[in-house]
C-alpha cells in the first residue's frame, strides 16, 4: 500500500526492483506555495514569519510521524519469532521515509536560509531581522541533519542480525529531540522573544509568590513555638498545684515529666 510520508512529501511509491518505499520529493511541496520571484526582505519581513510556521508544521508533522514510528518499534519490539520477522520490515521502511524526508527538508532550509542571508546583505530595511531569520533557519537545517542521521542508525540497528531494537529504539528517540529543537530554531524571532518574556513573568511571579509565602511560614514558625509554650506553663502551673497539695496533705511529691 502506499505510504503517506508525513504528510508534505506527497504520497511514497514503491520503489522499482527494490521494493522500497521512495517518497516524493519533500522540497517541491515545502516550496511550491511560494513564489520563485519573492523578495524575503525589507518589505517581506512579513512573508519570512508566515514561511517559519509553514516550515514549522511540515517539521511538527515530521516529529508526529517519527514519535508514532518509535511506538511501533517498541511494540514489534515485543514480539516473537516470526510474528516480529513479518511486522519489522514495514517498520524499516517508515525510518526510511522519514529519513528520506528529515534529509531533503533540510536540504531545502538550508538554501532557503542561504537565499534570505544574501537577501539581508542587499535589503536596505530589515536586513538584520532578516539575517538572524536566516540564521535560526540554519540552525533548523543542522538539527534537522542530525535527526536524519540518527534515523539511519535507527534503520542499521532494526536490520542487524541481532535486531538491536535498544539502539535503535535510543536513536529514534534522539532523532525525536533534535525535530524538536528545530522546531524551536523555527519560531519567529518576535514569537520566541514573547514566549521568553512570558517565561520570566512566570518565574517571577513564583519567585514573588515564593517570598510572600515566608513571612506566613516565620508566622506559623512563631505561633507553634508559642503553643509549645503555653502548653509548657499550663503543666507547670498543674505541677505546682500538685506539689502543693500534697505538701499540704504530708503525701510525698511525684513528679509526671
Amino acid at each position: 500500500d502506499a505510504y503517506d510520508a508525513e504528510g508534505m512529501a506527497g504520497t511514497a511509491t514503491e520503489g522499482t526492483g527494490s521494493g522500497g518505499i521512495v517518497p516524493a520529493t519533500a522540497e517541491d511541496a515545502v516550496w511550491g506555495e511560494l513564489s520563485e520571484d519573492d523578495e524575503l526582505a525589507g518589505s517581506h519581513l512579513e512573508q519570512l514569519r508566515m514561511l517559519f510556521f509553514t516550515i514549522a508544521e511540515h517539521v511538527e508533522e515530521l516529529l508526529r510521524q517519527q514519535m508514532s514510528t518509535l511506538d511501533t518499534t517498541t511494540d514489534v519490539s515485543t514480539l516473537a519469532g516470526d510474528e516480529q520477522t513479518l511486522k519489522l520490515p514495514a517498520v524499516v521502511d517508515r525510518q526510511r521515509v522519514h529519513e528520506l524526508t528529515a534529509t531533503q527538508l533540510a536540504r531545502a532550509i538550508t538554501e532557503q536560509s542561504e537565499k534570505m542571508r544574501a537577501q539581508a546583505e542587499q535589503a536596505p530595511q530589515g536586513g538584520e531581522q532578516a539575517q538572524e531569520m536566516a540564521q535560526r533557519y540554519g540552525q533548523a537545517a543542522s538539527e534537522i541533519e542530525v535527526a536524519a542521521a540518527s534515523m539511519r542508525q535507527a534503520q542499521t540497528d532494526l536490520q542487524s542480525e541481532d535486531r538491536l531494537f535498544s539502539e535503535a529504539l535510543a536513536q529514534q528517540k534522539e532523532a525525536a529531540e533534535h525535530l524538536e529543537k528545530a522546531l524551536e530554531w523555527l519560531q519567529p524571532p518576535q514569537q520566541q522573544q514573547q514566549q521568553n518574556d512570558e517565561q520570566q513573568q512566570q518565574n517571577d511571579e513564583q519567585q514573588q509568590n515564593a517570598q510572600q509565602q515566608k513571612p506566613q511560614q516565620k508566622m506559623s514558625k512563631e505561633q507553634a513555638e508559642k503553643k509549645i509554650e503555653q502548653i509548657r506553663s499550663r503543666d507547670q502551673a498543674r505541677r505546682k498545684a500538685r506539689e502543693s497539695r500534697n505538701e499540704g496533705s504530708g503525701m510525698p511529691v511525684v513528679n509526671d515529666w
